[in-house]
């Protein structure tokens, strides 16, 4: 046997001797742990969430219309300053006649497609449903949607040059209105006009607690000519034509529509230009932030837990220096000293640990069970939990089983 080994604490029966440690003082081991357990589950949770609500936007965004498609409109979805919002509301409305000639312009596109929306009252018999989302139409938006149909039809090109009083009403409006079914030609009013239901469209869900089958669709120049007095300006959509990038059509659509407009060199657009990647690219923006502060704030968490795992652990050495004493002469060497402290700082790090992957997994269950978003747990941020409780406590109990190893042994066997 080599001289300075110790017989009786190999690393096993260090291993085992921590754990005995750690368990004599179980309830100053757990309150010891808890910064690493709210940092590990903060993470945890957050990378489980972030994910889940990122996978859950894009699926909403195809959802509802073509991840390809881009609009023409008068709002940019941004958060903007008051200037600008001043400004641009007084730019000239865009319009049908600028959305036709837009579409006889371009080359790059597949489908243009017009609408205008604003909230109404619809009511059958003697039920009414208030703040119902009245959107005008063109035809073409029907291409342009992923929109399927549970009973019924959409309604023509000839309806709405007719300016057909025909609507095609969503799953929350026909379900509230028509729980029995859809009479044939069945009439319903919509802001005080009635109109004939033709259809009705397969429930959709909802979007960050906001329905999407709350909805009426009415041919446009209908709504044009009953509610022009409650809708915004028009909104533009443009499905580019295959082959065609997203960015290369809506550059085209950008120039066609200056000169439709009238702008001149130098004059700034009066429209923006809004696309499904812009707004993900927004949202994952928006969720970066979010995720950086709630990082920070875990590895303050990690921190302050990692300088209690410190000062217990000093107390620790404190309390234990005739055990020490005792191993050193019966030959045991300082790097054995060490070992066994930092092996017990790592475990009660490890307990905090396991306990906030605990918790951030029940965070993830219950934000897949309450919500629709896909939130998971991946073998990435397991293995990232404890790779990051083992540095805590590896970082934390270094000094005290530096100050452990390093006490007299004659001196520490004096010691009362």
């Amino acid at each position: 046997m080599p001289p300075g080994d110790d017989p009786d604490m190999n690393t096993f029966e260090m291993i085992i001797t921590a754990s005995s440690s750690v368990r004599t003082n179980r309830s100053r081991s757990i309150l010891t742990s808890l910064g690493v357990t709210i940092g590990v589950a903060a993470v945890v949770s957050l990378v489980g969430l972030v994910t889940g609500v990122g996978d859950y936007v894009e699926s909403q965004f195809e959802s509802v219309l073509d991840a390809r498609v881009f609009q023409v409109c008068m709002t940019s979805g941004r958060f903007q300053d008051m200037e600008s919002i001043t400004e641009s509301r007084s730019w000239p409305d865009l319009t049908e006649e600028q959305a036709r000639a837009l579409e006889g312009i371009m080359q790059t596109d597949s489908v243009v497609s017009w609408s205008v929306n604003a909230e109404g009252t619809v009511a059958y018999g003697g039920a009414s449903i208030d703040a119902v989302t009245v959107n005008g139409v063109s035809p073409s938006w029907f291409a342009l949607s992923d929109l399927g149909l549970e009973s019924g039809r959409i309604f023509s090109e000839a309806e709405d040059s007719a300016r057909a009083r025909v609507c095609l009403i969503g799953a929350d409006i026909a379900s509230e209105l028509f729980p029995d079914g859809i009479p044939e030609e069945a009439t319903i009013s919509i802001s005080g006009s009635r109109f004939m239901v033709v259809g009705a469209a397969e429930a959709r869900g909802s979007v960050f607690g906001r329905s999407l089958d709350s909805f009426v669709d009415v041919p446009f120049s209908t709504y044009e000519g009953l509610f022009a007095n409650l809708g915004p300006a028009v909104d533009i959509s443009i499905l580019p034509v295959g082959g065609a990038s997203t960015s290369e059509s809506s550059e085209e659509a950008r120039v066609a529509l200056r000169l439709i407009r009238g702008l001149e060199d130098g004059d700034e657009d009066n429209f923006y230009i809004r696309s499904q990647t812009g707004a993900q690219e927004r949202m994952d923006e928006m969720l970066a932030v979010v995720a950086a502060i709630t990082v920070g704030i875990a590895a303050i968490s990690l921190l302050v837990g990692g300088i209690g795992i410190m000062n217990i652990m000093l107390v620790t050495v404190a309390e234990r220096v005739r055990e020490i004493g005792t191993r050193r002469a019966l030959g045991a060497t300082r790097l054995d000293i060490v070992r066994q402290f930092l092996l017990e700082s790592v475990l009660i790090s490890l307990v905090g640990g396991a306990a906030g992957l605990a918790a951030g997994s029940l965070v993830i269950l219950a934000a897949r069970a309450a919500t629709p978003i896909p939130a998971s747990l991946n073998g990435f941020v397991v293995l990232a939990a404890l790779v990051f409780s083992t540095a805590v406590g590896v970082a934390s109990g270094l000094l005290p089983a530096v100050r452990a190893a390093s006490i007299d042994p004659v001196e520490a066997l004096r010691h009362e």
